[in-house]
C-alpha cells in the first residue's frame, strides 16, 4: 500500500493508461492519498479518472508545476519521481520527508539526480 503513489508516479510515463485498484484505503492515510494522485498528476499534465476503490491514469505531455504535498513523506516523494522525468518540479514543504526517510533528498542529490 506504501508503493501505490510511486507506482502512479511512474504511470505517467508509461505508453498508455495503467489502471491502480483495490486503494480505497489510501482515502484514510496522513492524507488523502487518492486525491494527492489525482492533484499532483494532474499538476503535471497527466490525466486521473479517480472511482471509489481505483485510479487511471493516462499520460499526457508532462511539464513542470510547484506540487503541496500536504505535509504528506509519501506524496512529496512520488512528486520528487515525477521530477525526475518531467523536470521543472518543485516540492513545497519538502522537509515532511523527515518523518520516514530524513536523507532522502540527500541521497537524490549523492546519485546526481538533483
Amino acid at each position: 500500500p506504501d508503493t501505490v503513489q510511486t507506482l502512479a508516479a511512474v504511470a505517467a510515463f508509461a505508453r498508455g493508461s495503467t489502471r491502480i485498484t483495490g486503494i480505497a484505503h489510501l482515502r484514510y492515510k496522513e492524507s488523502d492519498r487518492i486525491a494527492a494522485i489525482e492533484r499532483v498528476l494532474g499538476s503535471v499534465g497527466a490525466r486521473v479518472a479517480v472511482e471509489a476503490d481505483a485510479v487511471t491514469i493516462t499520460p499526457g505531455p508532462l511539464h513542470g508545476a510547484t506540487v503541496d504535498p500536504e505535509n504528506d513523506h509519501r506524496t512529496a516523494m512520488s512528486a520528487a519521481v515525477i521530477g525526475l522525468g518531467a523536470g521543472g518540479v518543485r516540492v513545497a514543504g519538502a522537509g515532511c520527508v523527515e518523518k520516514s526517510f530524513p536523507q532522502f533528498w540527500n541521497v537524490l542529490l549523492e546519485a546526481g539526480l538533483l
